[in-house]
């Protein structure tokens, strides 16, 4: 979200600064509101994901690469989908989305995100609930004011995983 946020802010001072036509130009207000929205709602969707998919894989690893092919997925299969497709499809979807009001697109597709981040942030929370608040608790392991959970924290030395190890002082439990 920080990084749509500040290439906005880039090129709105790029634009005046290159365009400078005696007053500032701003984005439409319609911009202005969804640019933060959708960067948050799929940042959101990202990360519930993100979580999602770590609590289920074994490792960091794996978890990483299952992130990485999902979302190659998501941007893949449109893009090529949509080539493959006959000319006069194309042009059929492209008449009818000519004929969509956006203000109603984009109100359904925040609805839609808010709907399916809901759904992965309740999942992510059903699945954890599971594993144990106690492994966070105070009087187990303290480093300073950090808390670490021995139990969860997964430490690649050598091409072996090495489970106990803190990220804060790399000491293993062993």
């Amino acid at each position: 979200m920080g990084f749509t946020l500040a290439m906005a802010l880039i090129s709105l001072v790029s634009v005046n600064i290159i365009h400078w036509q005696g007053h500032v130009v701003m984005f439409p207000a319609s911009t202005a509101i969804g640019v933060p929205v959708f960067s948050l709602l799929t940042s959101l969707l990202a990360a519930s994901a993100g979580v999602l998919i770590s609590l289920r894989a074994p490792t960091a690893r794996q978890a990483a690469q299952m992130l990485s092919i999902a979302v190659m997925l998501v941007l893949f299969v449109p893009v090529f989908g949509i080539q493959a497709l006959p000319d006069d499809v194309k042009a059929g979807l492209a008449a009818s989305a000519t004929r969509i009001n956006p203000l109603i697109a984009a109100g359904a597709l925040v609805a839609v995100l808010l709907i399916v981040d809901g759904v992965l942030i309740s999942l992510g929370l059903l699945a954890s609930e599971g594993r144990g608040s106690s492994r966070l608790s105070p009087e187990r392991h303290q480093h300073g004011d950090v808390f670490v959970p021995w139990d969860s924290v997964l430490s690649e030395r050598n091409g072996h995983v090495v489970e106990g190890c803190t990220w804060l002082t790399g000491e293993s439990k062993r």
